[in-house]
C-alpha cells in the first residue's frame, strides 16, 4: 500500500484471520492502516481463537455493528486434564 501498487478502496469484504496472533506478532499498525484504508462499508470478518482487548477494540472501531460468535464456553477446562509443573535450576533443564 505504501508503495501505490493496491489499491483498497474497492473491495468489498475484509477478511483477518488469526487477528490475536497477528497483534501477538505486532502487525496492530499493518491491521489498523488496512482497515482505515478500506471502504467503511465492506464486510469485515476477524476469526480469532481467543478474544483479548485489543481485538475487540478493532472490531469496534473498524466493523459496522460488530457481534461476537463463540464456540463451547468461555474459561472452562476439561477435567481430563491434569496440570504439572517442576521447578529446576538452568542447567538441568534438559
Amino acid at each position: 500500500m505504501s508503495r501505490g501498487y493496491i489499491d483498497l478502496g474497492k473491495i468489498s469484504f475484509c477478511i483477518l484471520d488469526e487477528a490475536d496472533e497477528m497483534l501477538n506478532m505486532g502487525f496492530y499498525p499493518e491491521i489498523k492502516e488496512i482497515l482505515s484504508k478500506s471502504p467503511n462499508d465492506k464486510a469485515t470478518w476477524l476469526f480469532s481463537a481467543t478474544m483479548p482487548k485489543e481485538v475487540s477494540r478493532i472490531a469496534m472501531k473498524f466493523m459496522n455493528d460488530p457481534f461476537e460468535i463463540s464456540v463451547g464456553e468461555k474459561n472452562t477446562s476439561t477435567d481430563s486434564v491434569r496440570h504439572e509443573y517442576y521447578t529446576i535450576g538452568g542447567r538441568d533443564r534438559y
